[in-house]
C-alpha cells in the first residue's frame, strides 16, 4: 500500500476542521415509502423511465471484478485528511430485513481521471477498509412503481441502499482534483452488489463517472439507462480540513480567474495543463472571471510552463507564477507591462478561437485584480499549447463489415495527428465512428438497438440515416470513407443490404459528407429507398444529450434552421425517406452553434 504525502507538512495551520464532502444525491423522494407497520418506512431513490424514456439506471455493479469511480476536488489552500470514505449500494434481499449483506470494500485514489492519463496516489485495494454497513432508509425503485403506488408491495421493497464505510486511513491530500475508485463485496448468494447513480429528478446527466473492466483493464465513462448519458455516483468523504499557505507546483484555476486551451484543466496535482493539437486546426482559449468589470492582464511565452521549483516563483501569499519570466518574447495580451493593466472587460472576457499557430509552444496565465485572495489578484492557472504538425490521413479507409459494428477514425489524435477536426455544434471533434446501420457519431456507443427512435437519436451525436443495415449480407454492398478534397471526409454507403429484407432492390446508397469548416451534407438521398413493412428509419442531426427539440417532418424543398443544442430529424415508418424531390440536405454553421439547413 502507498500513501499519498502532502507537498508541504509543515505549511498546516494548527486549527483542524472536520467537514464532509458529498458527491450528490440519491434520494429523489423522501418519505415516499409510508407502509405502515410491516414494511419499514423509508425514502425511495427513482429510476425515471417515463418522461423522457432512461433518465437513470437500476444500478451499476460494484465488486471484485467491476471497480466504479467518480472525482472531488481539494480547495486551492486547504489539505484534508481523510477520516472515512462512505459508498452506497444494495442487493435484492427479499423479506423486510434491514440487515445489510455487504462484508468488505477497498479503493484507490487517483490523481488525475482513471485511465486518461491519472495516477494512483493512494492504493488500499489490497485489503479490505470495510468498517460497518447499515440500512440508509432509503429504497430503489422506479417511477413505475410510484405512479401505480405499489413501492410497498413485497416485490419492490427488496432493494435497500445500504452504506458502507471505510477506512480513509489518514490519508493527506494538498489542493487538487482527483477520483475515488473502488469495489464492494457483498453476499455471493445474491445479485450485485449495484449502486445506485446520482439521482436528481428530470436530469439526464448526472455526472462523470468511470466504470473498469478488472479482467481487461479497461475504463470507459459510467453511462446507462435506455440511451446511454454519464452517471455520477454517490459517496461521501469525512475529512479534516487545514490550511495551506504552501504554493501548488502549478497554479490551478479558480473561478475568479481561469484560463484553458480547449478545456483542458491541470490535475493540480504537480502536473501542467497541457492541450496538444495539430498546426491549423481550430483552437478556443477560454478566458473567464467572476469578479465583474476587475481589471486583468493576459501573459504569454513561446516556452513551455514551469513548475514551482523549475523555474516558477510562488507570490508573497502562495500563489505560483509558472511563466517562463526568461522568454525574450514575454508578452501582454494588451500590451501592457506590470502593474498598467488593460481596459477592464465584463466578468467574463470570453473565448477565442483561431487556427492553431505554427509547430510550437505557446503558454498563458492571466492575472485579475481584486477577488478573494490575500495577494490582492488572482492568478490562473499557466495554460500550455503544444502544436504538432498534421498527417494526412490514407484514404480510402475500410468502413464496418458486419452487422451492428463500428470503425473509429481518429481525426485530430495525438501522437499521430491527422489534423481532420470536424466542428459540431460549435465543438471540434477528434474522433469519427462510422457505424453500419447507415450514420456517423462522434462518441463511441459500442453495439446498438435495431430499432431507433426520435429520443434515441436526440441522446448520441448523430449526422445521417440511421435504420437496420448489415454490410455482412452475402451480396451486400460495403461502407467505404473517402477524402474527395482537401479537409474533406466522405462515408460512402454502397448498396448496404437492409438487415430485414435484404436484396439487390432493397438497399441503401448515399454519402454523409464533412469538412473541417464545419459544413455538413447528406448526399444522395433518392438511393434511400422506402423501408420494408413496419421497419423505421431516421434521418437529420443531433448533438446528443437533449430531449428530441426542433423535430422536422418531413424533410421537404428549402431553408429551415436547427438551433445550438437541438436536432432536425424525420422519422418514418414503411416511406421513403425523404419526398422525391429532395436528394441532398446541406448544413451551414450559423455561428451561434446551430445550423442554417437546406433541403435540395
Amino acid at each position: 500500500m502507498k500513501r499519498l504525502l502532502p507537498l508541504c507538512l509543515a505549511a498546516l495551520a494548527s486549527t483542524a476542521i472536520a467537514q464532509t464532502y458529498v458527491s450528490g444525491p440519491f434520494v429523489t423522494s423522501p418519505g415516499a415509502y409510508a407502509c405502515g407497520l410491516i414494511v419499514p418506512s423509508g425514502d425511495g431513490s427513482i429510476l425515471e423511465t417515463l418522461a423522457p424514456m432512461g433518465l437513470t439506471t437500476l444500478g451499476t455493479t460494484a465488486s471484485n471484478t467491476i471497480r466504479l469511480a467518480d472525482d472531488f476536488v481539494v480547495p486551492f489552500g486547504e489539505v484534508w485528511t481523510l477520516n472515512t470514505i462512505k459508498v452506497y449500494a444494495y442487493q435484492t434481499i427479499a423479506g423486510n430485513a434491514t440487515t445489510s449483506g455487504f462484508t468488505a470494500g477497498n479503493y484507490r485514489i487517483w490523481c488525475g481521471t482513471p485511465g486518461l492519463g491519472g495516477t494512483i496516489v493512494a492504493d488500499f485495494s489490497a485489503a479490505s477498509q470495510w468498517i460497518s454497513s447499515t440500512w440508509t432508509g432509503a429504497y430503489r425503485t422506479t417511477d413505475v412503481v410510484m405512479a401505480a403506488g405499489t413501492q410497498c408491495a413485497a416485490a419492490n421493497v427488496q432493494r435497500k441502499i445500504m452504506d458502507v464505510i471505510m477506512a480513509g486511513n489518514g490519508i493527506a491530500l494538498p489542493a487538487g482534483t482527483y477520483w475515488l475508485d473502488f469495489a464492494l463485496t457483498g453476499n455471493a448468494a445474491l445479485g450485485g452488489p449495484f449502486v445506485p447513480p446520482i439521482s436528481i429528478p428530470g436530469t439526464r446527466r448526472t455526472g462523470n463517472g468511470r466504470q473498469l473492466t478488472v479482467a481487461t483493464n479497461t475504463w470507459v465513462d459510467a453511462s446507462g439507462g435506455v440511451s446511454p448519458i454519464e452517471q455520477g455516483f454517490p459517496f461521501e468523504i469525512s475529512y479534516t480540513a487545514a490550511s495551506s499557505a504552501a504554493a501548488n507546483p502549478f497554479q490551478p484555476n479558480t473561478v475568479e480567474a481561469s484560463v484553458d486551451w480547449n478545456g483542458v484543466q491541470a490535475a493540480a496535482c504537480g502536473n501542467a495543463a497541457i492541450s496538444t493539437v495539430c498546426v491549423g486546426t481550430n483552437t478556443t482559449l477560454n478566458f473567464s472571471s467572476s469578479l465583474g468589470a476587475a481589471p486583468w492582464e493576459l501573459a504569454y511565452s513561446f516556452m513551455p510552463a514551469v513548475s514551482l521549483t523549475g523555474g516558477g516563483f510562488a507570490t508573497m501569499n502562495g500563489q505560483t507564477v509558472n511563466l517562463n519570466l526568461l522568454d525574450p518574447a514575454l508578452g501582454f495580451l494588451n500590451n501592457q507591462t506590470f502593474p498598467a493593466f488593460g481596459t477592464p472587460l465584463g466578468g467574463n472576457p470570453g473565448s477565442f478561437s483561431f487556427p492553431a499557430p505554427p509547430l510550437g509552444t505557446l503558454t498563458v496565465q492571466a492575472l485579475v485584480i481584486g477577488g478573494s485572495h490575500p495577494d490582492g489578484f488572482r492568478l490562473s492557472q499557466a495554460a500550455q499549447l503544444n502544436t504538432v504538425n498534421a498527417t494526412p490521413l490514407a484514404f480510402p479507409i475500410a468502413g464496418p463489415a458486419t452487422d451492428e459494428s463500428g470503425v473509429v477514425i481518429p481525426l485530430n489524435a495525438v501522437p499521430g495527428c491527422f489534423g481532420l477536426g470536424i466542428p459540431f455544434y460549435g465543438t471540434v471533434k477528434t474522433q469519427l465512428i462510422v457505424y453500419s446501420n447507415g450514420y456517423v457519431s462522434f462518441d463511441n456507443f459500442g453495439v446498438l438497438d435495431l430499432s431507433p427512435t426520435v429520443l434515441e437519436a436526440s441522446a448520441r451525436t448523430t449526422l445521417g440515416c440511421w435504420e437496420n443495415l448489415n454490410p455482412g449480407l452475402v451480396g451486400s454492398g460495403g461502407i467505404t470513407i473517402t477524402s474527395p478534397a482537401a479537409g474533406q471526409i466522405s462515408v460512402n454507403y454502397n448498396g448496404v443490404w437492409r438487415s430485414t429484407s435484404g436484396s439487390a432492390t432493397n438497399n441503401v446508397t448515399y454519402s454523409i459528407l464533412m469538412d473541417t469548416a464545419g459544413n455538413l451534407s447528406l448526399q444522395g438521398l433518392n438511393g434511400i429507398l422506402p423501408t420494408p413493412a413496419n421497419a423505421v428509419q431516421v434521418l437529420g442531426i443531433s448533438p446528443g444529450g437533449y430531449p428530441p427539440v426542433g423535430v422536422s417532418t418531413p424533410f421537404v424543398a428549402g431553408l429551415f434552421a436547427v438551433p445550438a443544442g437541438s436536432m432536425s430529424y424525420q422519422f418514418t415508418a414503411g416511406a421513403p425517406i425523404t419526398t422525391p424531390a429532395v436528394s441532398t440536405i446541406t448544413l451551414t454553421p450559423d455561428g451561434l452553434g446551430g445550423y442554417m439547413g437546406n433541403a435540395l
